[in-house]
């Protein structure tokens, strides 16, 4: 009787019951996912699709996020559209004979290293003394008009930092110059062997006060920089050079042309496994130009990239704001990332790869995402993208539930 009398008096009503069993189910569907492996939140988004384009696994497919440098797979896929797969950045250059001067222009070319470097000098080299008739040249003019000289790139700063380097026509080394201390002849070294450490940049590493690492040149130091490795390599190849290093116009055009060992194919393979910000934005630049007209803007860039986003792969309604996915103002659905992928299905391979996925990732402070393809029964590709715009978000269970579903269930 007391049993009963203690039930009825505490008895909850229908409308508290309701709720109860509505916040066990939420904690349920949480704890054990079945189909969606977390909880509903703003901040996460996700979508699995069969390689015939049918969901398996999704959240917030239409909310838009910042994707970080899963960015990249767009701005690789937009400059395969728009330049080739086979297409080569190149570095033209002349030596006019009635001042000897030797006039190099370049076009953004992401990576044009110490090596690319040594081999342009090595043909100079060749051809200098049957211009001249000397082994010496006297100034060497640098031409950066191809890519305007005022860009700034959004997300980044003015550090010394890697991520932080200025875009341009004519860069070397992306910009940075990487060192190390040498107990034994107590002084910086370079950290490569392939490039110099010119006695110019020590000053600027002192002042990093950094015994080892890699730092960004100030853009005034940048825009002369590639003058005074070719001067190195020159010299090293027996020509000789009298004047100055400085930028100019090269007003004839025709001339000799090097072409980069290195395909756009293979410049999107190491974007894709380095994930470096500035390839990313050169290549968006160049392409701009390359598309519309020199010199290289943003604006053209960003223009370009839109355009080819809506008319070939409609799709709409998305903010880019530059190329490498450093900047905050992008932002992008995880729908429409999927898209993205199915158009890149053609070059998942030059996507690193780990166990049984094809993927991309992307890191800001507070952000993680990453896209690709987990790779099902018979060499099936099913699309996939995690965006979590918030920390502490069970990013590797989400992931993890994908692979689950994928090689669990062949009939997907």
């Amino acid at each position: 009787m007391m049993t009963r009398m203690l039930f009825q008096r505490y008895q909850p009503d229908r409308r508290v019951l309701i709720i109860i069993v509505t916040c066990i189910g939420l904690v349920i569907s949480c704890l054990y996912p079945a189909p969606s492996p977390c909880g509903p939140a703003k901040g996460i988004g996700y979508l699995l699709s069969t390689p015939e384009g049918k969901p398996i696994l999704s959240q917030n497919i239409d909310q838009q996020f910042i994707p970080a440098s899963i960015l990249k797979l767009l701005t690789a896929l937009c400059a395969i559209h728009s330049l080739g797969i086979d297409f080569r950045f190149k570095t033209t250059w002349y030596v006019e004979p009635a001042t000897r001067d030797l006039y190099i222009k370049g076009f953004g070319d992401p990576l044009f290293i110490s090596e690319e470097i040594e081999q342009l000098c090595s043909r100079m080299a060749s051809d200098i003394p049957a211009v001249l008739n000397t082994r010496h040249i006297r100034n060497i003019v640098l031409d950066h008009t191809f890519f305007d000289t005022t860009i700034s790139i959004p997300g980044t700063g003015y550090s010394l930092n890697p991520y932080d380097a200025t875009s341009g026509a004519l860069c070397t080394n992306f910009n940075t110059i990487f060192f190390a201390w040498n107990d034994a002849q107590e002084k910086y070294i370079s950290a490569e062997p392939q490039t110099p450490l010119l006695d110019s940049m020590i000053p600027l590493i002192t002042e990093s006060g950094l015994k080892k690492g890699r730092i960004t040149l100030p853009k005034s130091r940048a825009e002369r920089y590639p003058g005074e490795l070719i001067r190195y390599f020159l010299k090293q190849k027996g020509i000789q050079t009298q004047g100055n290093i400085r930028s100019g116009i090269m007003m004839r055009t025709t001339g000799h042309a090097y072409e980069s060992t290195k395909s756009l194919e293979d410049l999107v393979r190491d974007l894709m496994t380095y994930s470096n910000n500035f390839m990313a934005n050169q290549i968006l630049l160049a392409v701009g130009a390359q598309v519309l007209s020199e010199p290289a803007t943003l604006s053209k860039g960003i223009q370009v990239l839109r355009t080819f986003t809506e008319q070939e792969l409609d799709i709409g309604g998305f903010s880019l704001a530059e190329g490498s996915g450093i900047s905050r103002q992008n932002r992008i659905t995880p729908a429409q990332m999927i898209r993205i992928l199915e158009a890149f299905r053609p070059y998942h391979h030059l996507l690193p790869r780990s166990d049984h996925t094809f993927y991309k990732t992307g890191t800001l402070a507070g952000i993680r995402t990453r896209a690709g393809y987990i790779m099902g029964h018979n060499d099936r590709l099913f699309p996939f993208v995690v965006m979590v715009n918030q920390s502490g978000s069970g990013y590797k269970k989400i992931l993890n539930e994908m692979i689950r579903i994928v090689l669990e269930h062949p009939e997907q």
